[in-house]
């Protein structure tokens, strides 16, 4: 049988795991690939160079809301 009272536990381990996850994905974009040379890849994939600032921080923004458990239902959008 399906204990429900530990389901709480399991959605936040998971929220937490997403938002380090996105945290660690931001850190590689800003101290290993440089924001300028992820703008560049951006601009080589014909995307608007401008937009690579708004992923990262969408993706940091989005990372911390997700470690810190507010406006979640957000971020997943």
């Amino acid at each position: 049988m399906i204990k429900t009272n530990t389901a709480p536990y399991g959605i936040t381990l998971l929220r937490v795991s997403l938002g380090v996850l996105f945290l660690a994905h931001v850190a590689l974009k800003i101290f290993v690939f440089t924001v300028p040379g992820f703008v560049a890849y951006f601009a080589s994939l014909g995307l608007p160079a401008v937009a690579a600032y708004g992923v990262i921080a969408l993706e940091l923004v989005g990372g911390l809301a997700l470690v810190l458990g507010v406006y979640a239902p957000w971020v997943a959008v």
